[in-house]
Formats: structure tokens, sequence, C-alpha cells
């Protein structure tokens, strides 16, 4: 379902809509307003974090600066990971890596498909704390998880899914 709201595969029934018009009509205008982030994290293991985060600005076509990359690595914890290759980084290490992505593309709305797999205490209350602001500031979020998470945030809808 996610997959197919982010317009990488075709629903099998029914439509999707953003503002009363499909999302297949709309094609590159709202693929600008959202960003997927699925199992796999998005990232080129021989590049470094930091070349990581501005070539996906550059493909995504958004111009960012040196700065604004380095504070998205600082906010989520990797400060001292900018200049080494994301080979080596540590399985969280990298998780945190690929939602820094979230700080630097301003995107109405986020799916993200298992967001919190791989990250410690202090990851997992990092990321409630960026979707919280990003849905105080108009944002939406379509999210699954499999772990105890508190998503309490402003009018929230939750969605519970057993059997797909």
């Amino acid at each position: 379902m996610l997959r197919a709201i982010a317009g990488l595969v075709l629903p099998e029934d029914g439509e999707i809509r953003w503002d009363d018009t499909l999302t297949r009509k709309l094609a590159e205008d709202f693929n600008r307003e959202l960003i997927y982030m699925g199992h796999h994290y998005g990232l080129k293991f021989e590049l470094t974090a930091y070349e990581n985060l501005h070539v996906f600005a550059r493909l995504s076509g958004f111009d960012v600066s040196e700065r604004k990359v380095e504070v998205a690595l600082k906010s989520m914890g990797l400060a001292r990971c900018f200049e080494l290759p994301v080979k080596v980084l540590s399985q969280g290490q990298k998780k945190r890596v690929s939602l820094a992505r979230l700080l630097l593309q301003r995107c109405k709305l986020w799916i993200l498909d298992e967001p919190f797999v791989a990250l410690d205490v202090a990851g997992v209350s990092m990321l409630l704390e960026m979707i919280k602001e990003h849905v105080a500031d108009g944002g939406m979020v379509i999210l699954t998880t499999h772990q105890e998470v508190d998503v309490e945030v402003g009018k929230l809808q939750h969605l519970h899914l057993s059997e797909c």
C-alpha cells in the first residue's frame, strides 16, 4: 500500500488522490510533495554520510548548502561520521544518515516503512520528535511499524491492519 501511495506501483484496485486529483495525473507535482523511505537505506555505501546527503539533494532537484547538510547530520547525532564511508557505520548510524534526508527535503507527506528498525532508544525518541514537529508544521506522515512506539501528535489517526 505504501509503495502504491508513493507511486512506485499501481494499485490493484481503487485510486489514490491528492487534493481531489488522481496522483498519476499530477505526476512530478505529487512526487515533489512526498518522500518515501522503504526498508533499504537508499545510500551508496562507498560514499561518506555527507556525500550521500549531498548527492540525494542534487538528484532530488534541490540545492543545499554544505552547512545545511552538516546541520542535518549533527541533528541526527552523526557529527563524527561526516567523512566516514557509510559502509563502516553501524546499522543504526546508517539508518540515521537515511533519516537525515527528512531534514533536508521539505515535503508535505512522509511515507515511512518501518522507520524505527535499527534505531536505539535515543534514535527512536529523536525520530518521534521529528514526526511531531513535521505534523505540527502542517505535514503528514504515513508509517508502518511492528514496534510499540508512542506517536501521539495532535490529530493523529491510527489505522491498524492485522491482515494485509
